[in-house]
């Protein structure tokens, strides 16, 4: 998906300290291959379809929406 660090098939961990960045990483990278970028944060994307599901355990729809509008922004 995002080689060489995420493999298309499998199962892949994001771990790290509390306010790392990893949500908003995988935000990015969510959007990224949702509205069909073939690069994110300089690595080459290949993934299969165009669409992509974020699920977010600690924060509400409309929380996630706010944060992904703010990460859209320049």
């Amino acid at each position: 998906l995002m080689e060489p660090i995420l493999p298309r098939v499998g199962l892949a961990a994001l771990v790290g300290t509390s306010d790392s960045g990893k949500s908003t990483l995988l935000r990015g990278l969510a959007m990224a291959v949702a509205s069909g970028s073939r690069r994110y944060l300089g690595f080459d994307l290949r993934p299969k379809h165009q669409s992509a599901l974020y699920i977010s355990t600690e924060d509400d729809a409309s929380a996630v929406g706010l944060l992904m509008q703010r990460q859209l922004l320049p």
